[in-house]
């Protein structure tokens, strides 16, 4: 997992733009949500989970083929030998939804259908601290 924010600058508004910066910020924020989320509703029976789908075989990151200043994902090339299709990318989202046992992992980032460890930034104290300035910001 990539990501980290500058709580000074968290939404980036003061820096250049990138976009493997910008996407890996999203998937710590969507870990980070999902660790608050969790926190916030698992008392009252409900399960919040984020995961990985893998190297998804789709149209993703189109916008910014040929942008290598702009820090685009692979290419081409590369995206033919390493991609899943979306079945395969679908598989642990759909065993979080089925499976009783992913009820005893609340708010966890999981991959390949296993619970994975974050980096250390991926916290309780971060985690409330991305949903409150979240929250100041869109009310």
């Amino acid at each position: 997992m990539m990501g980290t924010f500058n709580w000074d600058d968290w939404m980036d508004e003061k820096s250049t733009y990138r976009s493997f910066k910008a996407y890996s910020k999203s998937k710590l924020a969507n870990i980070l949500f999902t660790r608050e989320l969790a926190h916030r509703v698992g008392g009252k029976g409900i399960t919040a989970h984020c995961y990985h789908p893998g190297f998804v075989r789709s149209d993703f990151g189109q916008q910014t083929r040929g942008q290598q200043s702009q820090g685009s994902f692979y290419p081409r090339w590369m995206e033919a030998l390493f991609t899943i299709d979306s079945e395969a990318g679908a598989d642990t989202g759909v065993f979080l939804a089925e499976d009783p046992s992913a009820k005893n992992s609340n708010g966890k980032y999981w991959q390949r259908r296993k619970v994975r460890r974050t980096k250390s930034f991926d916290n309780d104290r971060n985690a409330a601290k991305l949903w409150e300035l979240s929250e100041n910001a869109t009310s």
